[in-house]
């Protein structure tokens, strides 16, 4: 069977993926967050974001588990608060975490930060 060579771009991409992983679940100690999130960070950070989206319609479904789907919006997503919300939000939104015990107490917080309810309609440039 034929298999794609792997670049050395991709596989250090690859690596920074997976060593923010280790570090976000280190700086949150743990704590309950949503896997979109989790994803997206990592996904964001080490530059794998790819074939742009025209809207948001899948993201928010993964909150506690995550499939093949997730890749596709959850970097976009956070791309999308950072460009236009700023890293001091989105810090503050990861900080916040560590208080954070449902997906219910995830959205207060985030509507306490960004001013918006967690919903794909705020997701628009």
């Amino acid at each position: 069977a034929y298999v794609k060579p792997v670049t050395d771009e991709y596989f250090f991409k690859i690596i920074k993926h997976e060593m923010i992983h280790s570090y976000f679940y280190i700086a949150s100690n743990n704590c309950e967050y949503p896997e979109w999130l989790f994803e997206g960070i990592a996904l964001y950070l080490a530059g794998q974001n790819k074939n742009k989206i025209e809207s948001f319609k899948n993201f928010l479904n993964y909150y506690d588990h995550k499939d093949e789907g997730i890749y596709k919006e959850s970097g976009f997503a956070v791309e999308f608060l950072i460009k236009y919300y700023g890293k001091g939000k989105f810090l503050e939104l990861v900080r916040g975490l560590k208080y954070i015990a449902s997906k219910e107490k995830f959205a207060v917080l985030f509507k306490e930060i960004y001013g918006f309810e967690l919903k794909y309609e705020n997701f628009k440039a």
